[in-house]
């Protein structure tokens, strides 16, 4: 990635962050709201808007259709701004959690 396009994701993660910090705290779990701020912007460039159609993906965080239905809550739900960041957020912090199981020796 060159400076240039590093500085516009980092601008857009600044941007996204400024205008849902609150949503992004209350969702956050262990995920520094950083980290969930630059996923948005690299995934949707910070936009609720949908991504590859094979998959459902939409949204800030490109939620794929079949991602709530996971965690028991309906494919809609991820059509919803705050619903978007909820399951984002969800979903990464449940991935963490799953690489820390599974390397324990790696990731602390």
């Amino acid at each position: 990635m060159d400076y240039a396009k590093l500085t516009d994701v980092t601008n857009t993660a600044k941007n996204f962050y400024s205008k849902y910090s609150s949503w992004l705290n209350r969702y956050k779990g262990g995920m520094p709201v950083g980290f969930l701020s630059a996923i948005a912007a690299l995934e949707s460039d910070g936009k609720m808007i949908s991504g590859d159609p094979s998959l459902g993906e939409y949204g800030f965080f490109q939620v794929a259709t079949d991602t709530p239905g996971k965690f028991g809550l309906n494919a809609d739900l991820r059509k919803d701004p705050e619903g978007n960041i909820f399951l984002g957020a969800l979903e990464y912090n449940v991935e963490a959690k799953r690489l820390a199981l599974r390397y324990p020796d790696l990731i602390k």
